[in-house]
């Protein structure tokens, strides 16, 4: 499964828990306060450092 350009290795785990807490670290990419805190929250939904930093690049506008 492709997501956000890279390979999800496990399609079951990539589930709304994911999905929402990638979203809130889009949502909040310039607040590096509030990253860390969501950084955590993304880990424990079962996100991974590669989602979690394609999520903050993507708030940030680095991702076209």
């Amino acid at each position: 499964m492709l997501t956000y350009g890279f390979e999800v290795e496990n399609p079951v785990r990539y589930g709304v828990a994911v999905e929402v807490a990638l979203d809130e670290i889009r949502a909040a990419a310039a607040d590096d306060h509030e990253l860390t805190r969501l950084r955590r929250a993304a880990e424990e939904a079962g996100a991974t450092r590669t989602e979690i930093a394609a999520a903050i690049r993507e708030g940030r506008g680095l991702l076209h």
